[in-house]
């Protein structure tokens, strides 16, 4: 039986994980975040968590990219090896630095790929920490507008720009209306 606070490696390099883990901490980026929207109304929330939550997530992925491309574990070097040989990298390499920041730095999310292929991507997260940290502190009003997808949708956008894909990123459901967050993503050009 393991316990909320425990830490696993899922065979992942631990440069890579203690990088992430480094620059998101899920806890300590909600106190901060809570503590600047207090007594805020919902367009101030909105602006600080697209501030707090986007800025910190695109240091955290892109400090994953640059660790995480030198430092290969045996999966990566397969990855990366089908890639150079195929010229096919999408789904695959943005997949690996998707899956390893909610393994590293979101522990307690229920998250899962729900489609990969070489023209589009979707996850989804089912329960997700930063949503109900936010929500049991700011509220359920502060919360219908999901002002935590700037998270999401910030550090996609940045996984996808540092690794050289034109994609479209679209929300299907969100946490506060449909109880789970669906993300797709569709390569334009790769």
């Amino acid at each position: 039986m393991t316990t909320e606070g425990e830490l696993y490696d899922y065979y992942l390099p631990d440069e890579l994980l203690a990088t992430i883990r480094e620059k998101f901490d899920v806890k300590t980026l909600v106190r901060e975040l809570v503590e600047k929207c207090r007594g805020k109304d919902p367009t101030e929330i909105e602006k600080l968590a697209s501030q707090i939550l986007g800025e910190r997530l695109k240091e955290s992925i892109k400090a994953a990219i640059e660790v995480g491309e030198k430092v290969l574990d045996r999966t990566a070097e397969w990855i990366y090896k089908v890639a150079q040989k195929t010229g096919i990298r999408f789904p695959s390499v943005p997949q690996r630095f998707i899956e390893a920041h909610f393994m590293a730095a979101r522990k307690n999310d229920k998250y899962e790929i729900r489609a990969s292929t070489p023209s589009f991507m979707e996850f989804e997260v089912k329960r997700c920490e930063i949503f109900d940290l936010l929500r049991k502190s700011l509220g359920d009003d502060a919360m219908r507008s999901m002002p935590c997808r700037y998270g999401c949708i910030l550090a996609s956008k940045t996984l996808f720009e540092a690794l050289k894909f034109d994609v479209e990123i679209l929300r299907h459901s969100e946490m506060s209306k449909d109880g789970k967050c669906r993300i797709e993503i569709k390569l334009k050009s790769g």
